[in-house]
């Protein structure tokens, strides 16, 4: 990774540290700071130490004593037989792991910006690549590289229908042949429609947050947290279901099944408080308790059509003696 252009000089904690040093003693020891910010740490050695203080001379003697005096507590000797200060490795430590998160999301951000613009706008697509791509092992992206780790991940995807081998077959060969700065627009356009038409097919999340607040209008939807999780939960209602959400009927099917998750999640006193990330956290017990509900409503129902079977016949047999009563008599009905 490249060394920083600037180093970062905590002016509050130079100030108390370099408080009692004199001019001189203050000027080697930033040399030596700044020195252990480009190398890493410093050597071991008193002479290549005074060499890269900038000691002239002159001056040796008395770099050997302020050395011996102050400079020598303000670092430590590590594994390598060299020296550095705990400050100053402690920010270059930081410093390295701000840069790897940042070259991180950097590369997720060129990746997501080509692909919406080149190859497919469905953000569920996107998603799906940016959670199958280990972008840590990824070097530097250009326009080929992206399109590659784009084919990828497609080919990964389920493929049920013939519909579905061909769209993302055709998304594969023009993503081979749409290169940046090569060839006209038609091949652009070509790619660009061949992606969509595999999206068509996974439009889905934005469907289920229309289901969801038909139940819960009130719900505010977080993006970045809340369609990541229904798309999980998709994936999991397809699995249960037995039926692959990318198809049409598979999509019916999963939008069926969610809208009575939502409602019954909308109803219950406990889930009902919960986010869209916390109900695709807890979905199987969600599961549980709606196989509980339902168990306990066809009981409910049997014992109600029993009941009702029994008062039909009571009210059959009392309308039966009223009839024999008034044709034979009392005696009659009573016999």
């Amino acid at each position: 990774m490249a060394k920083d252009p600037a180093a970062l000089l905590y002016i509050d904690k130079w100030f108390v540290a370099t408080k009692e040093m004199k001019a001189d003693c203050r000027g080697w020891y930033l040399n030596l700071i700044l020195h252990q910010f480009d190398k890493g740490d410093l050597p071991n050695d008193v002479e290549e130490l005074a060499n890269l203080a900038d000691v002239r001379i002159s001056e040796y003697q008395q770099f050997q004593q302020v050395w011996e005096q102050v400079l020598k507590h303000k670092f430590q000797q590590n594994g390598n037989n060299r020296l550095a200060n705990a400050f100053a490795k402690q920010i270059l430590a930081n410093r390295e792991v701000y840069k790897e998160k940042r070259g991180h999301a950097g590369k997720i951000s060129a990746f997501c910006k080509y692909v919406r613009k080149h190859l497919c706008q469905d953000e569920n697509i996107i998603f799906l690549a940016k959670q199958n791509i280990d972008f840590d092992n990824v070097g530097e992206l250009d326009a080929n590289t992206i399109q590659h780790l784009f084919q990828q991940v497609l080919e990964q995807m389920p493929q049920q229908t013939p519909e579905q081998k061909v769209n993302y077959r055709n998304v594969n060969v023009n993503v081979n042949t749409s290169k940046e700065d090569i060839g006209g627009v038609g091949e652009k356009e070509e790619t660009r429609t061949a992606a969509n038409e595999v999206s068509k097919n996974v439009f889905l999340v934005p469907e289920m947050v229309a289901v969801f607040k038909e139940f819960q209008p009130r719900y505010h939807v977080q993006q970045s947290k809340d369609f990541p999780a229904l798309l999980l939960l998709a994936q999991t209602i397809g699995e249960a279901e037995k039926v692959n959400y990318l198809t049409p009927a598979g999509f019916e099917t999963v939008k069926r099944t969610w809208a009575a998750i939502a409602e019954f999640v909308a109803k219950d006193s406990f889930y009902g408080r919960f986010s869209l990330a916390q109900i695709e956290k807890h979905i199987q017990s969600i599961f549980l308790k709606m196989q509980e509900a339902n168990s306990q409503t066809a009981q409910t129902s049997k014992q109600a059509v029993k009941t009702t079977t029994i008062q039909n016949n009571a009210d059959a047999a009392d309308a039966a003696r009223q009839i024999l009563a008034n044709k034979y008599g009392a005696n009659a009905a009573q016999a």
